[in-house]
């Protein structure tokens, strides 16, 4: 197998629907990361069970997964860049070398405050 040299993107991003059920690339329209954090943490409602997917994303291209090869490009781009893990409006976040981002309307459970910290640092997980 080939390994990947990977520069971080910021048009290609990988995003997993309910903790990885669902996974694809999305061709984003940004060009940053800045661009992309500010309109992540800009975003009022991220819930896919109330949303469609590309509602919630907007513009850009959602491009299925199909081979193994993208499979490991995928998991490659998650260890390396930026990706979005979307459920709800309690447990949706963009990560970025270990950091969770969160969005303007995120709702947290009453007893698991502390956990949704941006202080945590992750990057050992």
């Amino acid at each position: 197998m080939t390994d990947f040299i990977l520069e971080p993107t910021y048009e290609i991003i990988p995003v997993q629907l309910e903790y990885g059920a669902e996974e694809f690339f999305w061709e984003t329209p940004f060009e940053t990361l800045t661009e992309i954090i500010t309109w992540w943490e800009n975003k009022e409602d991220l819930d896919i069970y109330k949303n469609d997917v590309m509602d919630i994303l907007g513009e850009g291209v959602i491009r299925p997964i199909t081979t193994d090869l993208e499979y490991d490009l995928f998991y490659k781009l998650c260890s390396h860049s930026v990706n979005l893990m979307i459920d709800d409006n309690y447990s949706s976040y963009l990560i970025y070398q270990g950091k969770r981002y969160h969005h303007k309307g995120i709702k947290y459970y009453p007893f698991m405050n502390f956990i949704f910290s941006n202080d945590i640092d992750l990057s050992g997980f």
